[in-house]
């Protein structure tokens, strides 16, 4: 349940432990509940919505915005929790992960695979082992993982779109493969360097958009895309992170 409006035309939603900030833009279906990284916010998540038809759902995990404080070091149980209360209050369909947002989905879609009819990754950077690398330091998160074992996201029968860059060291190209590879019905899309909203800004709108709205052309089967660029992808024992 709502607990009341919040500033700049939120509201806020009785969490599993304190006030979550949020904010619906459109109507209907598909209803998408869309999850964000971890220096991200509502403002910085709504563009990967912005082709999105019917309802969109944005949110401030705890610790964000106008949400309760984290009362202790985040875990991805913690994010779960959250996400899944937004989720079912609105009632989403489908799900939208942004980094540490992905790995939230990844942590609810374990013990709850079918909860969504589609689902995006972009820029996953953790699945199922510790991260060995120091992209991450200095990060809450960065020890911490969102599953025990990837093998659990066999259970998730619905389509699947992760997205990745190259060259990005906070999200490697490998652990979005290993993401895509876990799911029947995962799809793989790796951009090139630059920003996936500063220089894919258009490209991410049709991409996520089409997919979204079920018109993209997709062949779903656990195939993988590149564009413009080929880089070498290090999918050795380094493990994963979130």
């Amino acid at each position: 349940m709502t607990a009341g409006p919040a500033a700049g035309g939120t509201s806020l939603l009785e969490g599993p432990n304190g006030l979550l900030e949020l904010n619906t833009t459109g109507s209907g279906l598909p209803a998408t509940v869309f999850a964000h990284g971890v220096s991200g916010s509502i403002a910085t998540t709504r563009p990967f919505g912005s082709g999105v038809k019917g309802s969109r759902t944005f949110f401030h995990f705890r610790g964000y915005g106008a949400s309760a404080p984290a009362a202790k070091p985040l875990t991805y149980a913690d994010l779960e929790a959250d996400l899944r209360a937004i989720a079912d209050l609105v009632g989403a369909t489908q799900a939208l992960g942004v980094s540490m947002g992905a790995g939230a989905l990844c942590s609810l879609l374990a013990s709850s695979p079918r909860r969504f009819k589609r689902l995006v990754f972009a820029l996953p950077a953790a699945l199922d082992r510790p991260r060995t690398d120091d992209a991450l330091d200095g990060l809450e998160l960065h020890a911490a993982v969102p599953l025990t074992d990837r093998a659990v996201l066999g259970a998730v029968t619905a389509p699947a779109l992760v997205i990745a860059q190259e060259q990005d060291p906070d999200h490697p190209v490998w652990v979005a493969e290993q993401l895509a590879a876990s799911m029947p019905n995962g799809h793989l899309e790796v951009l090139a360097p630059g920003g996936i909203l500063l220089r894919h800004r258009a490209a991410m709108r049709e991409l996520i958009g089409g997919f979204l709205n079920g018109e993209g052309p997709l062949s779903l089967s656990g195939r993988s895309t590149r564009h413009n660029t080929t880089v070498r992808t290090d999918q050795g024992a380094k493990g994963n992170h979130g």
